[in-house]
Parts: structure tokens; C-alpha cells; sequence
């Protein structure tokens, strides 16, 4: 999702997210076109524009804007005939994002249509008085897609031919989470300019995770509550292509966000930066929902150690880089990683072997890029673990797998 700088005077960070006003706009007739390629014999089609097309979600004076293919997941309903959650793509018309809803009834005035972002496959056999979503407990600071967002139900104002497009008026979606905005600095010198490559939320309660959400219950005015999230915690990853680093003063702070289900909560954030790790203890503090809330982290104030190796665990992308290079079959520790790991802009080098444990804990590491495997050998054991990459064997290469290039006694696990 790409961030776009709008330099707006006066907006206020209490305010970033207060959700604007549906605007009425006349009804037009419908235009008769041409229905979609993909549309399927006997379906409906109903196009919608999204109010304020320049805001998918807000962080600060960053707006996060739509773009075509984003996928927006659709219901509604006809009388007591309620079609089955589809996923459908936005698209971009005139520099306008609008979104089809297909139906394999011919939907009448009055009847209801909804839509949350992004499309989750879990409610494909919902019903919108049944969605799962989720605020998920690893994220990649700025992106919206770690920000759940449903837009107000809106009532079809007129029937609907067969196999006609007809275009309604706009959709207003708002947001369920809240935003913490770390500004991270260091008023010592020695600190500044570290890349931040993790920020740990630990909340101390149940602050994200999935939770079931009634897109018929959204009101503008009292939104209905989350809840049902079980995750205590929350992992931001920074940007390897574009990383952060600790400001040299409160003006000039490295900022990172971390996305949390509405709520109270007394927790620390652990800060790992490419020289060291840093605990900030936070006292009780309240997030509202659709609301960013900064908070200042001085790091020459915290309580901080220097990272020397892994305490076994691999919780960023330059970690998984480094105990790649570093370990060998005569290894037989064991490994956990912690955090789903977005290689891009890293350098794989293969292990030279591995005799130990390596427990993925259901991650995904992806943009992998690379010519060797992971491993060249595999005497232990790997688990829970997902590769999405692009793996090109060197052309002098006759046997290649992307974990291992030589399986020596390993036992592999729920490994894809």
C-alpha cells in the first residue's frame, strides 16, 4: 500500500480519524454498458463509489489511498435471501475507486447491501451478521491492511434490471481499530540513527486477533464494539525497503505504527534496533476506536540491553539473515521464529547445515529472492513453516530445493 503526504495546516492528531459525513448526492439514471467479462449469466451488478477517494485509512498527515485490485469483501441481502460473502476489486475510474457488487438475485429498492475491507476468505459461507475479521498480531508499520474496515450498510434506492450495471451512490467506510504513533528519539548521540527494526507491543490484555463483527449493526453515530480477540500482544515490522531509524530529537523521531483493538491497557513496548534492544513501560492508557494516539519514546530514558546473538529466537528479517550465515550441522539448539519475516532487500546466504530445531510457529517468510536454499544440508528437524519466494537455482545447480539442497536425516513438519 503506498503512502501519500498531504501537507494539511492545521489537522489535529486527536482527529486524524474522525470519520466524515456521508454526503447525499442525487440519484442518476443508470447508464446501460456492457457487463463485465468475468460477470457470470444470471448475476446482478451494482457499482459503488467510495466517498473521500483519496482516504483508505488516515496515519497522521499520511493518507493511505486506495488502489485498483484492493479487495474489498461484499454482501447483501433480498428480503430473507442473503448472498454468500464475495470478493470483489477495486477499481479505479476517472481517479475515482469504485467497487462492484455482484448478486444472483435481482436486488430491489430497499433492500441492503455491505462491505468491509480487507476480504477475509474466513467468511466466504457467512452471512454479514457473521463476519470474522481481524486485527493481526504482526504487522508491518503503515500499512493499512493490519486496520479492519467496514462501511455504513446502504439501502438500494431502485430496482434493478436483468444483467444491468447501475451506478449508487457512495459508500462511507470507517475504521475499527486505533492507532498508537510512536515517535522514537534519543536525546544520548550514541543512540541515534539505529534502524528500528521491530516495535513489541505487550499490552498486558487481549489487545488484537480475530473477532466476529455484524456488518448490519454499523451505525455512524455508536458503531457497534469488538471483541473476542485473544491476542496479548502485537509485532510491528519496519520497512526494509525504506527503514526507520531513531530521530535525534522529539522533532525528528522515527515513527512507527502499531494498530490495537479499542481499549485500556498497561503494557511495555520493546524496541529492537540494529544495535540494541530497549523496554519503554507505558503507563495505563485508553485508544478509541477510528482514533490515533501519539506517544514520545525517549530511548536514552529506557531500560535497554545490547543484542548479542538470538536468545533463540528470530524475530526479524536481518536476524533469520545473520543465523542463516551463522550456523552449521553441529548446531543443535533450538530456534523459534516469532514474527512473520518480509525479506525484501535482504541477501540469503545457505547454512552451511543445521542439526537442531527449527519451529516456524505458523510464520511466513516471503520475498524471499534468491539462487541458493536455505539450507545446503538438513540433519534436524524444521516445523510450522511457510515459504513464499522466488527461488532460481544457479544453472550449475542439478538438485534444488528452496529449504534444503541435501536432506540428510531431517524431519520436516507442516512445512509448505
Amino acid at each position: 500500500m503506498k503512502l501519500k503526504n498531504l501537507f494539511i495546516t492545521g489537522l489535529l492528531l486527536s482527529v486524524a480519524f474522525v470519520a466524515c459525513t456521508q454526503k447525499e448526492e442525487p440519484f442518476e439514471e443508470p447508464e446501460e454498458v456492457v457487463p463485465p467479462q468475468e460477470e457470470v449469466e444470471g448475476d446482478f451488478t451494482y457499482i459503488f463509489k467510495i466517498a473521500d477517494p483519496e482516504t483508505k485509512t488516515t496515519f497522521g498527515t499520511n493518507h493511505v489511498v486506495w488502489e485498483a485490485d484492493d479487495q474489498v469483501g461484499s454482501y447483501s441481502s433480498h428480503g430473507t435471501t442473503k448472498t454468500l460473502n464475495k470478493s470483489t476489486s477495486v477499481t479505479m475510474e476517472g481517479g475515482v475507486p469504485h467497487i462492484y457488487l455482484r448478486s444472483n438475485v435481482a436486488l430491489s429498492a430497499g433492500d441492503m447491501a455491505y462491505f468491509y475491507y480487507p476480504h477475509n476468505s474466513r467468511n466466504n459461507n457467512s452471512e454479514a451478521n457473521a463476519v470474522t475479521l481481524e486485527i493481526p498480531r504482526n504487522q508491518v508499520s503503515g500499512s493499512a491492511d493490519a486496520m479492519p474496515m467496514v462501511a455504513l450498510p446502504y439501502e438500494l434506492t431502485e430496482d434493478v434490471a436483468k444483467y444491468t450495471n447501475v451506478e449508487v451512490p457512495t459508500l462511507q467506510f470507517m475504521n475499527l481499530g486505533s492507532i498508537i504513533k510512536l515517535n522514537i528519539f534519543s536525546s544520548n548521540a550514541s543512540f541515534q540513527g539505529e534502524t528500528i527494526e521491530n516495535v513489541t507491543f505487550q499490552a498486558g490484555a487481549a489487545c488484537a486477533g480475530t473477532f466476529t463483527y455484524d456488518l448490519t449493526a454499523m451505525d455512524e453515530e455508536n458503531p457497534a464494539a469488538i471483541s473476542g480477540y485473544t491476542e496479548t500482544d502485537v509485532v510491528v515490522s519496519g520497512n526494509a525497503a525504506s527503514p526507520t531509524t531513531v530521530g535525534a530529537d522529539k522533532d525528528h523521531g522515527g515513527v512507527f505504527y502499531v494498530i490495537v483493538a479499542p481499549g485500556t491497557y498497561t503494557g511495555s513496548f520493546k524496541i529492537r534496533t540494529s544495535r540494541a534492544e530497549y523496554v519503554y513501560n507505558s503507563t495505563s492508557r485508553t485508544y478509541s476506536r477510528a482514533s490515533l494516539k501519539p506517544l514520545n519514546i525517549d530511548l536514552a530514558s529506557t531500560n535497554w540491553t545490547v543484542v548479542t546473538g538470538y536468545d533463540n529466537t528470530i524475530d526479524s528479517p536481518r536476524e533469520l539473515a545473520e543465523f542463516l550465515a551463522g550456523t552449521s550441522a553441529s548446531d543443535t539448539d533450538t530456534y523459534t521464529i516469532t514474527a512473520d519475516l518480509d525479506m525484501t532487500g535482504y541477501t540469503i546466504t545457505s547454512a552451511s547445515g543445521f542439526g537442531g530445531t527449527l519451529n516456524g510457529n505458523d510464520h511466513v517468510i516471503s520475498n524471499i529472492t534468491s539462487s541458493v536454499p536455505l539450507f545446503a544440508e538438513i540433519s534436524g528437524s524444521v516445523s510450522n513453516l511457510t515459504l513464499d519466494g522466488a527461488f532460481t537455482p544457479a544453472q550449475t545447480v542439478t538438485e534444488f530445493g528452496a529449504l534444503a539442497a541435501l536432506d540428510n536425516g531431517g524431519t520436516y513438519t507442516n512445512v509448505n
